[in-house]
């Protein structure tokens, strides 16, 4: 590791130096920012010293975007990133929030080390250690031949060149800290280390693991990308046998040969073409694709570790001179009979991904993944790699972002195959049937005849205990109730009185006692447990499918192992954890990873977003439900997913608000928003709506490629990414919200409202809907539950167009009132409408109306005060194309 912290530190306390030589942009952009915050209210002490880190041209805007970070005594404080937009005439436009800090000469401690830069990295590489894993070996009888195994399989890391820094820390401090990134076997990690103390502060996982034109309207239906005129031809032909755009899986649609996908913008030589070499194996300028699934030759630094970031030989097809991957893919028979199609599979989306969001600003000066950058700037020698069915993990997915420079790295593994379930007799309710598995027992593989361990209602067939089970179940399968005790007391319990398997179901919260916990009813659960006496199967089904065989006559029953499938097929997951990649190069700037790690940072749903753009199909619309990633839990296509809902733009069937993120973020039950996931969900949400109201208003091109033209979806890809440039270091869903406002400006000012871009209002109307309204606080963006709900739209936003006219919310009674009012609902296109009433922090106190309403009938409302406190509440109305609302006032 090669240190220079003197000359560092040196650099850092003289500003003077490096503002001398900057470019005319960067003295625009600060001065703006300067004069824009003082006149909010901003310490001039605050704003003395901002250092450009990133200044990126933007050939999308022909802006030129100046990151600024805040310094204090000469030092870069952490995470202080914020974008400014100097456009084509040298005017700058200052943002809408900023990641700043304040107070800084009162809160930072003194500029001068007192831990040495290399002190500092091994406290670092110790601390990043202890977080991984322990390695798992199996054991010998040898203590020499077990401490040998381990130390071959233990992950070391290596720091980078540390910098210093002024890192925030609870209470309020900025410490003098080192900063560097160390890298290690899959993993990078991004730490400060107290400078005076050699403590670490704050340690972040730069790899995000997953659990995983014009029209007046929008056409009836979608059409697939055409790859045709718009593209023009590329330099080499090539065909790639896959599942192609805009299909999203083997479930989801045919494999075929396509012909010549590389775009000759985006890659101008193809895709296996860096310049000075040529591959004829998945390889070249964007991505190299190849499995890492089995350990590599003895003698290695990985020997006997899988998944040790390092191609299986001659895993990456060979196409030929003719650069043909014709790879056959046969679902019956697993993942490795099908692995040169799961390399092609990888490398073709990789690409895609790679060419279409370059075309909306994802390019080499914005920080983008290429070997070779053809001088257009940015940092190059950072192609991807695309590991396939690789062996560091199961059931999951992930990408490693490294900044501008660094290859990022995304990870594909194999996913496990739930049973076939299937209730065999009687004919009346024979079929198959999903079920979840069990962490503990033998594999689910059986048959045989069920029969209930003891009465189906009222907690008698809980099995808790060996007398709890008042059937015969030797020999037989048992089917036991949900509730009241552990999953592994009631396999062992039926165990111990001969059961040769169990099948447990949900309960049902209204008639049976003991019902508790989270997903009761339909809702089909893996369970947890850990006993090794247990050696029987069980799986878990349903409330209705365990009544059902409870019911019939000499039921019987099989369970069989399914068939693994592999996550190099599913674009939705490829296109997700390549937009980690997308959203970590772009928000705070391509040379400072780690901006995408605070608590209420919309990463994952910034990655959902772009997989539900890339897979738009014929006849989609907005209100229909879009699962994700129901190819790899072996749902149908019309699956929920793994998320808390569906997206869609029907709140019948995803109603989630950022009032969600603000009560739920973190927590658990049905509407319990994991972190990161789960808000991450809630603005893939908001996006979702943005984009179709987007489409209602400007229709639909199938061109994707097209990123100037003026279709919604279009529109909606251009807000996507050019809104992630202008959205400030560790973004909280208002710095990500102003971070779209601002991209409108930038690429479609309206001539006739200075300041605001051309779809202010409809942007307005779908944030507003889902709480994010003019008045949304989100608090301290390090927390999702501190923020403050809003569901107003500014005055201008009074009534929303829509692609058939106005729909319009009035008040027709008084306001104030102390008894009752009323309102008139009008929609010009006959929908199924949700209008509810909210307090001021979002929560409902009034189903108004759930259904259809006719277009062009007043729909009235009426709103009754008793119960309610006095004060203001919100009535709002959401549709499938409109979302509006009133502010009514109850007084006593």
């Amino acid at each position: 590791m090669r240190l220079r912290s003197g000359l560092l530190a040196l650099i850092a306390l003289l500003p003077g130096l490096a503002a001398a030589q900057e470019a005319p942009a960067v003295l625009t952009a600060r001065t703006a920012l300067q004069s824009t915050l003082s006149a909010r209210g901003v310490a001039s002490t605050d704003l003395a010293d901002l250092a450009p880190t990133d200044v990126v041209f933007d050939r999308r805007s022909a802006s030129t975007f100046v990151y600024l970070a805040q310094r204090v005594n000469g030092v870069e404080v952490w995470a202080t990133q914020t974008p400014v937009v100097v456009d084509a005439a040298g005017r700058a436009v200052s943002p809408a929030s900023t990641a700043f800090e304040f107070g800084l000469a009162a809160r930072a401690n003194a500029p001068t080390p007192a831990v040495e830069a290399a002190a500092a990295a091994a406290r670092a590489e110790a601390h990043v250690a202890r977080l991984v894993p322990a390695p798992h070996i199996v054991l010998t009888d040898d203590p020499a031949t077990d401490a040998a195994a381990r130390a071959a399989r233990e992950v070391r890391f290596t720091a980078d060149e540390p910098r210093l820094v002024y890192q925030p820390v609870p209470g309020g401090a900025l410490r003098l800290a080192w900063s560097m990134v160390l890298t290690g076997g899959s993993h990078l990690w991004a730490v400060r280390v107290d400078a005076a103390t050699g403590t670490v502060l704050a340690a972040d996982d730069l790899v995000a693991y997953d659990a995983w034109g014009e029209a007046a309207h929008a056409p009836a239906s979608f059409v697939p990308v055409t790859m045709g005129s718009a593209l023009g031809a590329v330099s080499a032909p090539s065909s790639y046998r896959v599942v192609g755009m805009p299909f999203e899986s083997p479930n989801h649609g045919p494999f075929s040969l396509v012909v010549n996908p590389a775009d000759p913008v985006a890659s101008q030589n193809g895709w296996h073409d860096i310049g000075a070499v040529q591959y004829t194996i998945t390889r070249g300028n964007n991505a190299y694709a190849y499995t890492d699934r089995e350990p590599i030759a003895a003698g290695s630094t990985c020997q006997l570790t899988p998944g040790c970031n390092q191609p299986d030989p001659g895993s990456s097809p060979d196409g030929g001179a003719n650069l043909v991957f014709d790879n056959a893919f046969d679902p019956a028979q697993g993942v490795t009979p099908n692995q040169a199609a799961a390399v092609t599979s990888v490398f073709y989306w990789g690409n895609i991904v790679h060419d279409v969001t370059y075309r909306y600003g994802f390019d080499e000066a914005g920080g983008n993944f290429q070997t070779n950058n053809f001088g257009r700037g940015g940092a190059g020698n950072d192609a991807v790699n695309l590991e396939a069915l690789d062996g560091s993990g199961t059931n999951n997915a992930n990408f490693s972002s490294p900044a501008d420079g660094g290859a990022g790295r995304m990870q594909m593994f194999e996913w496990t195959a739930v049973p076939v379930f299937q209730v065999t007799a009687p004919a009346s309710i024979a079929g198959q049937y999903p079920v979840g598995t069990a962490s503990f027992g033998g594999p689910p593989t059986f048959s045989g005849s069920v029969v209930p361990a003891g009465p189906i209602i009222n907690s008698g067939n809980q099995a808790c205990t060996p007398a709890a089970i008042t059937a015969n179940v030797t020999g037989k399968v048992a089917l036991i109730t949900r509730g009241n005790c552990p999953f592994v007391d009631k396999v062992r319990n039926a165990q111990g009185k001969g059961a040769v398997a169990v099948v447990i179901f949900n309960c049902d919260v209204e008639i049976d006692a003991g019902c508790t916990g989270d997903n009761p009813g339909e809702a089909v659960l893996n369970m947890g447990g850990d006993d090794a006496t247990i050696t029987i199967p069980s799986v878990f089904v349903a409330n209705s499918v365990g009544n059902a065989i409870a019911s019939a006559q000499n039921p019987t029953v099989s369970a069989a192992a399914g068939v693994n499938r592999d996550s190099d097929f599913d674009a939705g997951v490829i296109s997700h954890e390549y937009g980690h990649g997308i959203s970590n190069r772009l928000i705070g700037g391509p040379t400072r990873p780690g901006c995408v790690s605070n608590g209420e940072q919309m990463g994952e749903g910034l990655s959902d977003y772009l997989g539900l753009m890339l897979t738009q199909r014929p006849g989609d619309t907005g209100a229909q439900p879009r699962g994700v990633g129901t190819y790899l839990t072996f749902e149908p296509t019309n699956g929920d997913g793994i998320r808390p809902a569906p997206y869609s733009t029907s709140f019948a069937v995803n109603d989630f608000t950022y009032q969600d993120v603000i009560s739920h973020a973190g927590g658990a039950g049905p509407r319990g928003l994991s972190l990161p996931h789960g808000v991450g969900f809630a603005w893939a949400t908001m996006m979702w709506d943005v984009t179709w109201n987007l489409i209602e208003a400007h229709g639909y091109s199938p061109y994707v490629y097209e990123a100037q033209g003026a279709a919604g979806n279009q529109i909606a890809m251009n807000l996507f990414i050019t809104g992630m440039k202008l959205t400030a270091c560790s973004p909280g869903f208002v710095n990500a919200r102003d971070g779209v406002f601002a991209a409108d400006l930038a690429l479609y000012p309206d001539p006739a409202n200075a300041g605001r871009g051309l779809h202010y209002n409809t942007l307005w109307a779908a944030f507003a809907r889902r709480g994010l309204g003019v008045n949304a606080s989100q608090g301290s963006s390090a927390s999702a539950n501190d923020g403050t709900a809003d569901f107003t739209v500014p005055p201008t936003v009074a009534t929303e167009a829509t692609a058939d006219g106005v729909a319009r919310l009035d008040i027709a009674g008084a306001n104030p009132f102390t008894v009752t009012t009323a309102l008139n609902l009008t929609v010009d296109r006959t929908q199924d409408v949700r209008v509810e009433m909210v307090d001021l922090l979002g929560r409902r106190v009034a189903l108004l109306h759930d259904g259809a309403v006719a277009s062009g009938t007043p729909l009235a409302l009426r709103v009754s005060a008793a119960g309610l406190p006095a004060g203001v509440y919100v009535v709002r109305a959401a549709g499938e194309t409109f979302s509006l609302v009133e502010r009514v006032t109850v007084v006593r």
